[in-house]
């Protein structure tokens, strides 16, 4: 984890001393949806949940990339549902589709890393993964300092044993602090 840590900051760096507008720097919370299916009887289970986090947006003309860090809380919808708590580490890389004065509609995909922080039960038969790799792709808008984002994820490796590779949807709202 320490190696994708120092990863994260590089990527920061990097773009940071390459952008041509300010670097932006925010926090954000919202509802997370995810589903896993298994592969003993072929069943599909779903957890809701929220995430909390932070993100640094940086903007190289119209494109801008936007690595982040959250803590996503996950439960199951049945009473004796596994509960599991995430890192996850999304590096998404952006266009700036429309720019009108305070208001930015943009598209944005990239990988994510989820790292398995907690797990209080165990998730059916199955194990799930230390660690899982995601691709996300998403729109998101910005009005002021406000920013809202939807986004669908898809596992890129295996999610853990007797679990098939899992999705899900993001819904975030944030503030840019600057």
């Amino acid at each position: 984890m320490k190696k994708i840590l120092v990863m994260l900051l590089c990527c920061i760096i990097t773009v940071g001393a390459y952008a041509s507008k300010p670097v932006s720097l925010g926090v954000r919370t919202g509802w997370a949806y995810s589903n896993l299916k298994f592969k003993e009887g072929g069943f599909t289970k779903s957890a809701n949940g929220f995430n909390l986090g932070a993100f640094l947006r940086a903007n190289v003309k119209k494109i801008y990339i936007e690595p982040a860090i959250n803590y996503a809380f996950m439960k199951g919808a049945s009473e004796d549902a596994a509960k599991v708590n995430y890192i996850q580490v999304p590096v998404m890389v952006g266009y700036n589709l429309v720019s009108i004065k305070d208001v930015k509609l943009r598209g944005f995909v990239g990988p994510e890393f989820d790292f398995l922080a907690k797990e209080t039960k165990k998730v059916l038969n199955g194990d799930l993964n230390t660690v899982s790799w995601y691709g996300k792709v998403g729109v998101g808008i910005d009005v002021w300092k406000i920013t809202c984002d939807l986004d669908y994820k898809f596992a890129l490796s295996k999610t853990g044993d007797g679990v098939e590779k899992g999705k899900g949807v993001n819904l975030t709202i944030g503030f840019k602090i600057f």
